[in-house]
């Protein structure tokens, strides 16, 4: 995805389409689901805060 598409769907979103907040959810769940579990370096805690 690129930068307008992404910027079309947060627009969106602030629109009232929530349902496309998904779309941002698939493409950065994982990403900051690593990220915190590089800092936090337990599982668990991981899934809370991500």
């Amino acid at each position: 995805m690129n930068d307008t598409e992404l910027n079309q769907i947060i627009a969106d979103v602030l629109d009232g389409n929530t349902e496309q907040f998904e779309k941002i959810m698939e493409i950065y769940q994982k990403p900051i689901f690593l990220y915190c579990y590089h800092m936090l370096g337990n599982y668990a805690e991981a899934e809370e805060n991500a």
